[in-house]
């Protein structure tokens, strides 16, 4: 989910998604494991009228330190 402008239904491992239009501003971004009713990632992101973005996932579930769950943000050119 990123805020309450675009909800990806269950993405599995190693695919994507064709890029979507997104309003700027504060984004809340969760990241759920399927079927879990509370995210493994819960966290503001601000985005940038006018830009392009990847956003993805990185590391381990169970993860910790350099593995530990997280996000990434790139910004396409």
């Amino acid at each position: 989910m990123v805020g309450d402008t675009v909800n990806f239904k269950v993405r599995a491992f190693k695919t994507s998604t064709v890029f979507l239009p997104v309003i700027a501003g504060n984004k809340r971004v969760r990241i759920y494991q399927s079927g879990a009713v509370s995210p493994k990632i819960d966290e503001t992101l601000t985005l940038t009228a006018g830009r392009v973005y990847t956003l993805f996932t990185k590391g381990s579930l169970n993860g910790a330190g350099n593995a530990a769950l997280g996000t990434g943000l790139v910004i396409n050119k």
